[in-house]
């Protein structure tokens, strides 16, 4: 599987936001989107430590 890239992960996140704030979605869908969502807020934010990390010890 290809590594997602942050700006990737973040527009998918985006897309599902609006999905659940937008759509009359059934309750199943509905929580599908929203552990989805959840994932993608967990790898983004993993991905931004990491790279604060990284600015960090550059400095």
């Amino acid at each position: 599987m290809k590594k997602k890239k942050f700006e990737e992960a973040f527009s998918e996140l985006e897309n599902l936001a609006s999905k659940l704030e937008n759509e009359n979605l059934e309750l199943e869908k509905s929580l599908e989107y929203y552990k989805k969502a959840h994932d993608l807020i967990n790898f983004c934010e993993k991905l931004l430590s990491e790279t604060n990390q990284k600015i960090t010890n550059i400095n």
